[in-house]
């Protein structure tokens, strides 16, 4: 649990310091094409958009500083299992059912 929090406080702490950088910025603008009244929140902007946009600039917001680094011992890094549910709304995400 511990390194579950504190990858989740890396993750977000990095997307917030990287909030005016050139990529999260681009990305952003993207994102900001689409305005949906019940969509998905975009980090550090009351607008709402589509879930699929909010994740893309949440994402690249989150990663930029990281340097899209990689976990010691490969495997990707920590930080790429937290980026879909915190990027849009739980409310937004239908399950899928299992057959």
């Amino acid at each position: 649990m511990h390194d579950c929090k504190r990858r989740i406080i890396d993750t977000t702490g990095c997307a917030i310091a990287a909030f005016d950088e050139e990529p999260p910025r681009i990305a952003r603008a993207v994102a900001m094409r689409a305005q949906v009244s019940n969509g998905a929140s975009v980090i550090g902007a009351p607008h709402r958009t589509l879930p699929e946009l909010a994740a893309f600039a949440n994402s690249v917001a989150s990663r930029h500083l990281e340097g899209n680094d990689t976990y010691p011992g490969g495997g990707g890094h920590p930080n790429d299992n937290l980026r879909t549910p915190r990027s849009g709304d739980p409310e937004s995400i239908t399950p899928v059912p299992m057959t």
